[in-house]
């Protein structure tokens, strides 16, 4: 289940990160904690963190969203990859590559610079039933100034990286990236002041 109604207390879903996705960017409520039962795949976002008696048992995972250093709303803390991501969707207010970056910067954060493979298969796991989302890669530059490699195991046919979008030929910047599973190119470069998206990923640096 990709989207979940946010009306549905307890809802299905394959992993504790699915969860987690849920929790941040489909209730209605902010959602301060989560639980994930493993064993029958089941997920409830909780507004306060107070736990019931019934939820601590073996089958039962009980997460906080927030940690130290990543306690701005709707944030989500992935011990793993170290990163405190936040996933903004908004179909009625596109933004550009730029608009989308100073969003970020406002929120506390920035767009998310994806530099390991852990956190590469987090993101992947984090945000695959969306489509198409702006990333903080622009050139050959992620927003925490680090160079881009091809550290994922993408395919080189998977990206495309020429500095050109077809739909905006007079545009002179047009090497912001968005990252898209369903597409030819999962990588590819787009317009950075014209080409409008809905979709963006935010990230606050841990130490």
């Amino acid at each position: 289940m990709c989207l979940p109604n946010p009306e549905i207390e307890k809802i299905y879903v394959p992993s504790d990160t699915r969860c987690a996705s849920y929790c941040i960017s489909y209730t209605s409520e902010p959602c301060h904690a989560f639980i994930w039962n493993r064993t029958d795949k089941t997920c409830m976002a909780f507004g306060g963190i107070s736990r019931n008696v019934e939820a601590m048992t073996s089958d039962v995972e009980i997460y906080n969203v927030n940690k130290e250093g990543c306690t701005n709303k709707g944030y989500f803390y992935d011990p793993n990859s170290n990163t405190c991501l936040k996933m903004f969707a908004d179909h009625n207010n596109k933004k550009t590559w730029k608009e989308a970056r100073q969003h970020c910067q406002v929120n506390g954060g920035d767009l998310i610079s994806i530099t390991s493979k852990e956190k590469w298969d987090f993101i992947l796991n984090f945000t695959s039933c969306m489509t198409s989302m702006w990333i903080g890669l622009k050139g050959n530059y992620w927003a925490t100034n680090t160079t881009f490699e091809n550290i994922y195991g993408l395919n080189v046919h998977d990206i495309q990286l020429n500095k050109f979008d077809g739909d905006y030929l007079n545009e002179t910047e047009a090497d912001c990236v968005r990252i898209e599973y369903t597409h030819n190119y999962v990588l590819s470069d787009f317009s950075c002041n014209i080409k409008r998206k809905d979709t963006y990923l935010c990230e606050i640096l841990m130490p």
